[in-house]
């Protein structure tokens, strides 16, 4: 029974951590820098956000746009930027974005 309350409270791969983080169109925003303690990084799991197709980088890599089911790892060290993809409709664009800590 701890086994399957840990997997409720902790999610399946690890404990679930959810960051927010107001967007715009014309820069970067950092959403999460991953602690230098961290084993093996952390996995982004999803993401939402109310300005439609996001474009993602870590430190300074090239943006992508990465699909809402693919697995993304941001290693010890990194950190994960977001911004919209074009203008938001929007007043305030935010996103939420939920990682797994490894």
């Amino acid at each position: 029974f701890q086994y399957l309350e840990s997997l409720g409270t902790g999610g399946e791969f690890g404990l679930l951590t959810r960051r927010r983080a107001t967007l715009t169109a014309a820069a970067f925003r950092d959403v999460v820098t991953v602690p230098t303690t961290s084993t093996n990084g952390w996995v982004l799991r999803s993401y939402v956000s109310n300005c439609g197709t996001l474009l993602l980088r870590i430190d300074d890599d090239p943006a992508v746009s990465v699909e809402k089911d693919a697995t993304l790892v941001v290693r010890p060290g990194e950190t994960l930027s977001a911004r919209c993809a074009l203008s938001a409709t929007e007043a305030n664009p935010i996103g939420y974005f939920m990682f797994n800590e490894q």
